[in-house]
């Protein structure tokens, strides 16, 4: 295998990584907004990963 085909699906897997984490954070905020008394801090780290 080619280092370029090679560079290319690791870069199409940390798309779908990133893609993956950013709609499981879209959850984690959602939830922690309708229940903020039980998923304080889980909200909380989930809004600060997603700031960055």
């Amino acid at each position: 295998m080619s280092l370029s085909a090679k560079t290319g699906q690791q870069a199409a897997r940390n798309f779908e990584n990133r893609r993956q984490w950013q709609e499981a954070n879209l959850l984690v905020l959602a939830f922690a907004f309708l229940k903020p008394e039980k998923t304080g801090t889980a909200g909380g780290n989930a809004a600060w990963c997603y700031r960055y």
